[in-house]
């Protein structure tokens, strides 16, 4: 639902429409130059919206990717650290799923249409603490998990790695993912 978002995409249904419209009307009024630049003109429309969709999934694609590059290559180049979960303190810091309205609000278009522009609508979103080093690093991070589903997760996983290098952490919660 993001991609209402842009306004090429307004623009492309914009000439879907008219194309629409000028195909109706040229076949109500039995005139071919309208029916051929609405058909040229609906074309065009699908063509933009293709590759407004192409385009987003690809931007997705990408991000993962490198997303990944670098979780790999923390893993193969980063000092491994042991950390015991049960030694680490959570807590939720936002839910991303749609929020009932106050009452006392005003009805405005963006209450109504923003809860469901989020790309992750049925996850939590967490800050653990881990002690390292001495120090208790702030690690925040998202689940599909609400709290109690969380503290069973760590319970019987009890142990997890912690990847360091430089300045970069990574908190190996792939278990949750399943």
């Amino acid at each position: 639902m993001r991609i209402f978002k842009s306004i090429g995409l307004y623009i492309t249904l914009g000439i879907l429409f008219l194309g629409y419209i000028m195909v109706r009307a040229g076949l109500k009024n039995n005139n071919p130059l309208f029916i051929w630049l609405g058909l040229i003109g609906i074309a065009v429309g699908l063509i933009i919206f293709l590759i407004i969709i192409l385009r987003k999934k690809s931007e997705k694609n990408k991000a993962e990717n490198e997303k990944l590059k670098w979780i790999l290559n923390l893993k193969k180049m980063g000092s491994k650290t042991t950390i015991k979960l049960e030694d680490t303190r959570y807590k939720q810091i936002h839910l991303n799923n749609p929020i009932e309205n106050d009452s006392y609000e005003p009805d405005s278009i963006e209450t109504y249409i923003s809860p469901y522009l989020k790309e992750d609508e049925d996850s939590f979103d967490y800050i653990i603490e881990i002690p390292f080093k001495g120090d208790i690093i702030p690690y925040q991070f998202k689940a599909r998990q609400n709290t109690t589903d969380l503290k069973i997760h760590f319970a019987i996983r009890k142990t997890t790695l912690l990847y360091s290098l430089n300045n970069e952490i990574y908190l190996d919660l792939e278990f949750l993912e399943t």
